[in-house]
């Protein structure tokens, strides 16, 4: 089969300008003049276009291109040169088509610098250049003129609109449309940055670290070999010890100096600890543990009682066990919060009274109607003299209860909650002797708690009420229900006692009574040792262990009615009432105010020393402003138990 060749201008068949003098070869078989002719493209072109044509394999590396200027005739000559020698046929520009060429030249060497990859293979990578500052002072300074930034990681942002429409009768036209905008972001970014010689910086965050302290940075400063400040850090430092009775930590906070005087070198750490080192003991499968935390650190808005009354009978209940003493029976509760996040089918709008069913109610205009002390929404006349119709509406609710009564106070005598959610059953527990629900997740400051409960009493057959249930009040129309816990914190009235400061968490779980020890310790002026009694009291109550003085050493391991010097182990205290709650790990306590009110009753033979010892503030001020008494705060609950595995 005889083969052709023909040369063709590349001008011609692209439309390129004419002065551009590159060619196109056209092969095609003699014999099958049918066959279509297939283009192989000449390996130059000063544009650079044919190098999207497959034909191209590139540039070798040993071919360069020569540029000459030709005065005579204004154009420019391109040339590739393989050594010494001419390769392929010259291409030629005049003076409008070259500096077209060299402008776009400039423009692709520029952005390939500003992305690190200069033709020349000198940068030093990352999409910020290296900057160079000059000046002797600022070399003098900081060891070099180079300012260096690399960045590194990645960002994601996520932005969503969500409607929902739920077509429920039983709700109002508001409620069935819920408008939502979430927006997150993923940041995973690790920098390094450099100021000279001297001057590094250093940064890894992820936003979705399980830690804090996973996101770490650090500010160095190193300086030279005769320099005084040898080394001056600020962020997550270090402090190692060569010694090995005392060890240094490894997850410090704050800032680190490190000086040279001489032979003498002088390193200073200020900082806070991010971690810490803890010895664990194992043996047979078992994992022992001993550690103790302040009478201060219960667990706050998270267990409440239903009422004054069980407030004030909680002692007396638990003063026989392991039977609890209790003639109430809860039958039937609601528990509502306020919501958090778009409406669900649980949603209600609510008004929640803090005086409803109280026998003796807090407000100065509301009466007691009965002589029993029992919660009913027949104890005091609120309910009696209020107009319910102006509670339907929760707009009207609150601004006819600002005058009810000569005024009520929003937040002190009640609550009123639009889209208030019912809690499920999983969502708490309840005693039902004793009257108290524990939360599985604590409230906010800025949430409502409130509850409609029935119970029957020991020999009566009635069912006794508080609040409203949510199938005797139609729809929209509010619940009128009991206020547990307002927005507002106050600690000067009777609410403030509903909630329980008696339960401390271990923070575990699946405790067995044969492995749990439980000591009461306080540590006074000798020194700080802690004790577990008082030396220096009435000798009735001289030497006598703090957990036995406080009511929580009377039985033994067979619950006998003996004091064995450890803590009474009574399991279910969270719904059947005792002293532990195995399965989440919670100690609660059988005085109501073990270190306050309790612990002076107890030392009524001493009241000197009750003045000394009693802890009243943590029970009537707030936590934090508990905690601003030193001279108090000096009771410790020591524990070990065992975890198996």
């Amino acid at each position: 089969m005889m083969m052709s060749l023909k040369a063709v201008p590349l001008a011609k068949e692209n439309n390129y300008p004419q002065n551009d003098v590159s060619w196109l070869f056209f092969v095609s078989a003699t014999d099958t003049p049918e066959t279509p002719r297939v283009q192989v493209p000449q390996t130059y072109d000063p544009y650079g276009r044919q190098r999207n044509n497959p034909w191209y394999l590139g540039q070798p590396s040993n071919m360069k291109q020569e540029i000459t200027y030709d005065p005579k005739t204004n154009t420019y000559t391109f040339q590739n040169k393989i050594g010494s020698l001419n390769n392929g046929t010259p291409g030629s520009l005049n003076m409008t088509d070259y500096l077209n060429y060299d402008i776009e030249k400039s423009k692709k060497d520029y952005w390939r610098k500003r992305a690190g990859a200069s033709v020349g293979g000198n940068s030093s990578g990352g999409i910020i250049p290296q900057i160079r500052v000059p000046g002797e002072v600022f070399q003098n300074i900081f060891g070099s003129n180079l300012i260096e930034i690399r960045p590194s990681g990645s960002v994601e942002l996520f932005f969503k609109y969500v409607y929902q429409f739920n077509d429920n009768k039983a709700l109002d036209i508001k409620q069935r449309r819920n408008h939502m905008f979430d927006f997150d972001a993923d940041i995973q970014l690790n920098l390094k940055a450099k100021i000279g010689d001297k001057i590094n910086y250093d940064l890894n965050y992820n936003s979705k670290a399980s830690f804090d302290f996973e996101n770490k940075f650090k500010l160095r400063y190193e300086g030279k070999e005769d320099d005084i400040i040898k080394l001056a850090e600020f962020g997550n430092v270090t402090m190692p010890l060569r010694s090995s009775l005392i060890q240094g930590s490894q997850t410090l906070f704050g800032g680190k100096l490190q000086l040279q005087f001489g032979k003498l070198l002088l390193t200073t750490v200020i900082s806070q600890q991010d971690g810490e080192k803890k010895s664990v003991t194992l043996s047979g499968g078992s994992e022992l543990n001993t550690f103790d935390f302040r009478a201060d650190d219960y667990e706050e808005n998270k267990h409440f009682f239903l009422a004054q009354y069980f407030y004030d009978h909680y002692n007396e209940a638990l003063e026989t066990l392991p039977l609890v003493n209790s003639k109430i029976n809860i039958v039937r509760i609601e528990v509502w919060r306020t919501n958090v996040g778009s409406a669900v089918t649980e949603n209600r709008n609510i008004v929640a009274v803090a005086d409803l069913g109280e026998p003796k109610p807090a407000h100065r205009n509301i009466n007691t109607t009965t002589s029993r002390e029992y919660p009913t929404n027949n104890a005091n006349d609120f309910l009696q003299g209020v107009n319910m119709d102006q509670l339907k509406d929760l707009n009207t609710a609150f601004n006819y209860l600002k005058v009810y009564r000569g005024g009520m106070s929003s937040g002190t005598d009640f609550e009123k909650v639009e889209s208030a959610r019912l809690l499920s059953a999983s969502e708490y527990t309840v005693n039902t002797k004793l009257g108290f629900i524990s939360l599985n997740t604590k409230l906010n400051a800025d949430q409502v708690l409130a509850v409609a409960f029935q119970y029957t009493i020991l020999g009566d057959t009635t069912i006794y009420q508080v609040g409203q249930f949510s199938n005797e009040v139609e729809t929209p129309n509010c619940l009128v229900v009991k206020l547990l816990k307002s927005t507002a914190i106050n600690t000067q009235i009777p609410m403030w006692k509903l909630m329980m400061k008696n339960v401390y968490s271990l923070n575990t779980y699946q405790l067995a009574n044969e492995d749990f020890r439980l000591n009461i310790l306080y540590r006074g002026e000798d020194g700080g040792i802690a004790k577990g009694y008082f030396s220096d009291v009435a000798e009735d109550i001289k030497g006598v262990a703090l957990i036995k003085l406080l009511g929580m050493d009377r039985l033994n391991r067979q619950l006998d009615a003996v004091s064995d010097g450890l803590y009474d182990f009574i399991d279910d205290a969270a719904t059947m009432g005792g002293t532990m709650q195995s399965s989440n790990g919670r100690v609660y306590l059988p005085l109501v105010e073990p270190f306050g009110k309790d612990l002076r009753k107890v030392m009524a033979s001493d009241p000197v020393a009750a003045d000394k010892y009693a802890f009243d503030s943590l029970y009537t001020q707030t936590k934090v402003l508990a905690q601003q008494y030193p001279d108090k705060n000096k009771f410790y609950l020591e524990k070990n138990y065992i975890n198996y595995f």
